[in-house]
């Protein structure tokens, strides 16, 4: 090839070249062109999927710290009491609906939650008549919603009138009369007296405090030693001590009936007069918890003996000697039939209450602490769940907000107004209407549970509700099977109420004995209280049936005590 040609062919090329660059730079133009115009809502795309998430999450710290502060806030500032007030029509509407629905259903026995509470609670519930269930079992649904009465209205036929002062009082007469001068008429007559105005008052005087010399001759032959005859002294509680058994009692019972702790009593008696230290009093105290922790032994034994007890713990602060703190321990309460016992324990451990129930067989209600796990892992003791516990989830749940929990509350407020009309009843009564209206008004509440559970986000107060109350479901059902299984363990939570007045008043115990012995009288004095029995007047006639010598504990238990009462006026 010659020099020309191979030019020509190097300038071709080069041209092609330079057209292929300009046709590469107009294209990446083009495209950078097209880049810019599709960036913008790329990164727009990112960001508001980075937002949505960030709102996500801002909305789910949101409800969690709203259901917190609603919990807070109940706890410092609300009631105690459910305040959930259902309109009463919309109630009767809804149990109506609820009843239909259960009728309608198919019964499938095999594989409904009702059915394996059945099974569960066969062993508590042998000992009821069947023959008594079935005649108590009411004809229709319709006749169960018939029988249905607002609690506006019961609330109406409990108002009392004026008080009327018993009888038993002493009565001292005060004479208000006009001077003679003034019973006159327009002619200067007297005039003669028509009748008499009485008006009743009630009066108050403090109580005194009085010495008791007691007396007792000696006889002995004059001028000799040989014999000496004297009468023994007196028993007591603290033997020998200066307190008859009247005082000590009295100091027992405002330290832990009214909750007037040692300091306080120590100021009253100055004021009196009388200088009595805090130790010394703290002394009595020991002597009379100590005579009495048999009988407290007894209760424990008795409410073992009940085919349902109820169990709760409450904490107490106890001095820590030579620390200079207090550490919490706890107080165990077990309620059956009118009678209550307290346990002192250091610690929250299941082991207390599987120490003290480890022989019994029956149904034991409670929340649902896992301490209490242990004491149904052997299926010996059935398992009962308080329906309050589950009811006050939704109202915690209400009160942050979600409204929602409404449908639940109303069906609780169903099943409370049932037992309120079945109160009192016999077992076999009250079963028969709770499989009559409970059994329909819980399936529907489990459907909504299930529903709820399902759908709403874990942060949810109404998610949270929902997976509590399902997880105990069937130990909710017991009492729909048993019917001397209580819907709720209300009655052993509400004795708490005393001691924590105490736990106001004292803030601690001075030590692990101060414990055991305000678990005694917490025992004494709440068993007298459900029995009506004056715990004053208890405690003076037994520290004296004390000192006879007897030693037949479960006969002088507050309950038996009051049945003796009862018996004797009879």
């Amino acid at each position: 090839m010659s020099l020309a040609e191979r030019v020509k062919s190097l300038t071709d090329a080069l041209a092609a070249e330079i057209l292929r660059r300009q046709t590469a730079e107009s294209e990446n133009a083009a495209l950078r062109a097209h880049l810019a115009t599709t960036q913008a809502p790329i990164e727009l795309v990112i960001e508001n999927t980075t937002l949505r998430a960030q709102v996500a999450d801002l909305t789910e710290k949101l409800e969690v710290m709203s259901y917190r502060m609603a919990q807070m806030a109940r706890r410092v500032f609300g009631r105690s009491s459910e305040p959930h007030h259902p309109d009463p029509q919309q109630l009767e509407e809804t149990l109506r609906q609820v009843l239909a629905e259960h009728a309608l259903r198919p019964v499938n026995p095999g594989t409904t939650a009702s059915s394996a509470a059945d099974s569960a609670a066969s062993p508590a519930a042998a000992g009821q008549d069947n023959a008594t269930t079935t005649a108590a079992q009411p004809h229709s649904q319709h006749a169960a919603a018939s029988q249905w009465t607002s609690p506006a209205t019961r609330a109406r036929a409990k108002r009392r009138g004026r008080l009327t002062l018993p009888a038993c009082l002493p009565t001292e007469d005060v004479l208000l009369d006009v001077p003679e001068s003034e019973r006159l008429d327009a002619h200067g007559n007297p005039l003669p007296q028509v009748g008499m105005e009485i008006i009743w008052k009630l009066d108050y005087r403090p109580p005194t405090f009085y010495r008791l010399r007691i007396l007792r001759p000696i006889y002995r032959v004059p001028f000799s030693d040989e014999l000496r005859i004297i009468a023994p002294p007196q028993s007591g509680v603290v033997a020998g001590g200066l307190p008859t058994d009247t005082t000590v009692a009295m100091v027992l019972v405002e330290k832990y009936d009214f909750h007037c702790p040692l300091y306080r009593q120590e100021t009253r008696w100055e004021r009196a007069g009388i200088d009595l230290s805090r130790a010394t009093l703290m002394n009595w105290v020991k002597h009379g918890a100590t005579a009495l922790a048999p009988i407290q032994a007894a209760i424990g034994d008795a409410i073992r003996t009940s085919p349902v007890i109820g169990l709760d713990d409450t904490w107490i602060r106890v001095l820590d000697p030579g620390a200079g703190k207090t550490h919490q321990s706890r107080l165990w309460g077990y309620y059956a039939d009118d009678e209550f016992y307290c346990d002192y324990r250091r610690t929250r451990e299941g082991r207390w209450p599987a120490e003290f129930l480890a022989t019994y067989r029956g149904t034991v209600m409670g929340d649902a602490y896992a301490g209490h796990h242990r004491l149904f892992v052997n299926g010996l003791i059935i398992a009962a769940g308080c329906m309050a516990h589950a009811r006050r989830k939704f109202e915690e749940a209400m009160e942050s907000g979600e409204l929602a929990a409404s449908q639940a509350l109303d069906l609780f407020s169903l099943l409370y107004d049932l037992e309120r009309q079945i109160a009192g009843q016999s077992p076999a009564y009250r079963l028969a209407r709770r499989k009559t209206v409970a059994v329909p008004i819980m399936d529907r509440l489990e459907r909504i549970l299930v529903a709820w559970r399902d759908t709403l986000r874990p942060s949810s107060g109404l998610y949270r509700a929902s997976q509590y109350t399902l997880k105990i479901f069937s130990q909710l059902r017991i009492y729909t099977v048993d019917g001397r299984v209580p819907i709720d363990n209300n009655d052993l939570e509400r004795l708490w109420r005393q001691p924590s007045l105490n736990r106001k008043n004292s803030l601690f115990v001075g030590s692990d004995r101060g414990g055991a012995w305000a678990a005694t009288m917490f025992s004494i004095c709440q068993s007298c209280r459900l029995v009506s029995l004056d715990p004053y007047r208890y405690l003076v006639e037994i520290f004296a049936e004390l000192h006879t010598g007897r030693m037949d504990y479960g006969n002088l238990r507050p309950k038996a005590w009051a049945g003796r009462l009862v018996a004797k006026t009879a």
